[in-house]
C-alpha cells in the first residue's frame, strides 16, 4: 500500500499526524519515497480499515516497508505497529515492537495471529506509533523509486504511443520515428480536458497525432519497432487480444512496452485482482471494449450509486481491469503461449504506484 501517494492525494483512509512528514530519503544504495516520523505520544499514521485492503488481506508477513532510523536525530528508534478496532488507540492483541538503527533497512512486519478476531465481519485499522521511548526519530520507507528512463530507453526505431493525452512521453529523436494515437485530434483533446491550458501541448508535436483506437492502430502490420503505452492498458477490456492485435503490427524483434498502475501501490486498494479466467473469457466472448459489468464493478469501487449506469452511457473512462505484477506474469505468459511472442520482462518495486512490463515479439 502506498501511503505516500494516498497522503499527497488525501485519501480519506489514511490519517497522518503534523509529526509525520512525507520525505525522500536514501537507505543502503536504494532511494525510498516514505516518512519522517518524529516521537509522540500518540501514534503518527492510522490506515481505517487495513485488513479489508489489498495487499493486507492476504495477511503478508510484511508490506515491503522499511523502518530507518535518522542518523543525527536520536539515530535509533522505537517502533509499535498494531491493529485496533475502527477509531481506537489500544491494540486488540500483541503488537510489533521495534527498535531500528540508522541506516538500517528494518522490514516492516505485521502483527497477524491465527486466534486473532474475525476482519471480514469488522475490517480493522493499523497504527503505526514512533514511541518516545527510543527518543530518536524514524523513516518509514513506502516504496524504493522505480527509474521511468528504463521504460523510455527501450522505445527506438518507429513506434507509436498509445493515449498519450497532451503530453507525449516518447519525444521524437534522431533514432525514435514515433506517431501518437488518440480518440480525437489534439485540439479536440485539450478543449474537453484543458480548457483553461494548465496542461500544456506542445504543439510542434501535433503533426505526429493520429486518430484511432487502441485495438485499431492506423498503422500496417509488421511495420513498428514498438508500442508504448502508460496508464492505458487498465483502461482495455480485452488485454490478451490487445496484444495479439498489437503483435501483428511489430516487426520481429519488435517490443510492446507499458507503464501500469499497481493495485498494490494506487488508489485502487480496495479493488479484486482481475483473473486470468476473467480475461481468458473476454477474449473468447470477443468483448473489446469495458461493458455493463465492468462499469458495475468500478462504480461499487468508487461507491456511485447509480451502479455506473451515467458512466457507461457516456463512455466514461474506468479501470476495466486491476493488476499487480504477479497476474500481469500470467497474462504475458498465455499471451507468449497463445500468440507467438518470444518473451516478457517485468520491473516492479513494493508498493509503487505503477510498475512496467515490455512483450518481444
Amino acid at each position: 500500500m502506498n501511503l505516500y501517494l494516498l497522503d499527497e492525494k488525501r485519501d480519506k483512509n489514511l490519517v497522518v499526524t503534523a509529526k509525520a512528514v512525507r520525505s525522500v530519503r536514501t537507505v543502503g544504495r536504494a532511494t525510498w519515497r516514505g516518512f519522517d516520523i518524529a516521537p509522540s505520544a500518540e501514534p503518527q499514521i492510522r490506515v481505517k480499515g487495513a485488513s479489508a485492503y489489498y495487499p493486507f488481506r492476504l495477511r503478508p508477513e510484511t508490506m515491503g516497508w522499511c523502518f530507518s532510523g535518522l542518523a543525527g536525530l536520536g539515530r535509533r528508534g522505537r517502533v509499535q505497529v498494531s491493529f485496533v478496532a475502527p477509531g481506537t488507540a489500544e491494540p486488540l492483541w500483541t503488537p510489533v515492537v521495534m527498535e531500528v538503527d540508522a541506516d538500517v533497512a528494518t522490514p516492516v512486519l505485521l502483527p497477524w495471529r491465527l486466534d486473532a478476531p474475525t476482519m471480514q465481519s469488522q475490517p480493522l485499522d493499523l497504527l503505526i506509533h514512533v514511541t518516545p521511548k527510543g527518543a530518536g526519530s524514524v523513516f518509514l520507507g513506502v516504496h524504493k523509486a522505480l527509474d521511468r528512463s528504463q521504460v523510455i530507453a527501450l522505445c527506438k526505431g518507429r513506434g507509436v504511443e498509445i493515449g498519450p493525452g497532451a503530453n507525449p512521453q516518447i519525444k521524437p529523436a534522431a533514432d525514435v520515428d514515433v506517431s501518437y494515437i488518440e480518440q480525437m485530434p489534439p485540439e479536440e483533446w485539450r478543449r474537453l480536458y484543458d480548457a483553461k491550458g494548465k496542461i500544456g501541448v506542445d504543439e510542434s508535436l501535433w503533426d505526429r497525432y493520429r486518430v484511432g483506437d487502441a485495438h485499431e492502430l492506423p498503422v500496417d502490420d509488421e511495420s513498428l519497432d514498438f508500442i508504448f503505452t502508460s496508464h492505458v492498458f487498465e483502461h482495455l477490456a480485452n488485454p490478451l487480444k490487445h496484444l495479439e492485435l498489437w503483435g501483428r503490427k511489430l516487426r520481429k524483434g519488435g517490443r510492446i512496452v507499458a507503464i501500469v498502475p499497481d493495485l498494490a501501490g494506487a488508489k485502487d486498494y480496495a479493488a479484486d485482482l482481475s483473473t486470468l479466467g476473467e480475461l481468458v473469457g473476454e477474449y473468447d466472448a470477443g468483448i473489446m471494449e469495458p461493458g455493463a459489468t465492468h462499469y458495475a464493478r468500478y462504480a461499487a469501487l468508487r461507491n456511485i450509486k447509480d451502479g455506473g449506469k451515467d458512466m457507461l452511457a457516456n463512455r466514461f473512462s474506468i479501470h476495466a481491469h486491476f493488476y499487480t505484477h504477479a497476474n500481469m506474469a500470467q497474462l504475458l505468459e498465455e499471451a507468449v503461449r497463445r500468440f507467438g511472442f518470444s518473451g516478457y520482462a517485468i520491473v516492479h518495486t513494493d508498493n509503487h504506484k505503477d510498475f512496467y512490463f515490455s512483450v518481444v515479439k
